[in-house]
């Protein structure tokens, strides 16, 4: 497992690799049935990355089986940037920033901080009765590239700033 966080997300396959040792400590487990010795990677050309197959139920599975991430499109590292930026869904950010941040669309970037919110409510990391309070810039609230996140009331193309 990777220790620095910054290289896992870098890319797919690392993100993938760093989400595997945390789902997976020990040995693969099948989330269908329980089958930890029947299982294996599938290395197709067609096949997802990470991508594996219980032979003892003979269904499909991944690490995003059974998690908020199993059925978007969004890359494993731009969720874990994400993750990152958000606190795990106790610091606010805006979806705009986030879009910015992690380059998805502002629809995406919304729908990630809700999955990340109502994720965090059902394990306990957050009450329901929490509002995430969206004025306090993100790059107050983390150290992940603060350049590639806009502050509030600054226009993007500027690069002067006038005092008033």
């Amino acid at each position: 497992m990777r220790t620095d966080l910054s290289l896992c997300f870098k890319d797919e396959c690392a993100a993938l690799e760093l989400v595997e040792a945390c789902v997976w400590p020990d040995r693969v487990v099948c989330p269908h049935c329980g089958e930890h010795s029947r299982t294996s990677l599938l290395r197709g050309l067609r096949t997802k990355t990470g991508t594996r197959k219980c032979y003892g139920c003979r269904t499909l599975f991944s690490v995003r089986t059974g998690t908020m991430f199993e059925c978007s499109h969004v890359p494993f590292h731009k969720w874990l940037k994400a993750l990152f930026l958000t606190g795990c869904g106790t610091e606010p950010i805006k979806p705009f920033q986030l879009s910015r941040a992690i380059n998805v669309s502002f629809k995406t970037a919304a729908l990630m901080i809700a999955q990340i919110n109502q994720s965090a409510v059902e394990c306990g990391i957050r009450t329901s009765d929490d509002k995430a309070e969206t004025t306090q810039p993100a790059h107050e609230c983390s150290t992940l590239a603060p350049s590639e996140l806009p502050t509030a009331g600054e226009p993007q193309t500027s690069t002067v700033n006038s005092h008033a």
